[in-house]
């Protein structure tokens, strides 16, 4: 592929960060602010750290399927490369979340750099998928990205309405499970 081709897949990378990030933030106050079953399942609908997962999901699909009929058409890899992380990024967001709270670090701030963060390594690491090399545009990939996306969108599904109850589903600011009561 042709160096100026990579650049314009680096440009979109590079903005993608920022658009998802900005996306995220928005994202966060979605359900609050139309609250129904499909923002629900999108969107944080209380402060656990488990539906801040979901920050990582919708906006970065929107970004990427946007991508995929852009700059994305070109590169074979592009579909399983960030499909791929997805499932990825929240789980980063877990990790380095759970770090700080064990280090008694728990701020707004530590948030949005752990957000911003989490999303940079994402992006980049879907663009190095995207030009690698490996061949990750045979049925199987595809199939395999497929499954990644609705697979995440039922565990969100499933995890929204019947949280388990363990502190990860838990939001701290009223030690409810899942959707507020009201």
């Amino acid at each position: 592929m042709k160096n100026d081709a990579h650049a314009k897949l680096r440009r979109w990378s590079i903005i993608g960060v920022f658009v998802i990030f900005a996306l995220a933030g928005l994202w966060h106050f979605l359900y609050e602010w139309l609250p129904c079953g499909l923002t629900a399942v999108l969107a944080p609908v209380n402060e656990s750290p488990w539906e801040h997962a979901k920050l990582f999901f919708a906006p970065a699909v929107i970004y990427f399927l946007i991508g995929r009929l852009t700059v994305g058409r070109d590169y074979p890899n592009f579909t399983f490369a960030h499909a791929a992380v997805l499932p990825f990024m929240p789980m980063l967001m877990l990790a380095l979340y759970y770090f700080f709270y064990w280090l008694g670090v728990d701020s707004l701030v530590v948030h949005l750099v752990i957000t911003f963060t989490v999303i940079a390594v994402g992006v980049y690491t879907a663009y190095r998928m995207t030009v690698s090399v490996m061949h990750m545009d045979t049925p199987v990939y595809r199939m395999a990205a497929l499954l990644t996306v609705f697979g995440m969108l039922f565990i969100f599904i499933a995890f929204t309405y019947y949280p388990p109850h363990i502190p990860l589903f838990q939001d701290p600011t009223n030690m409810q499970y899942g959707i507020p009561h009201k």
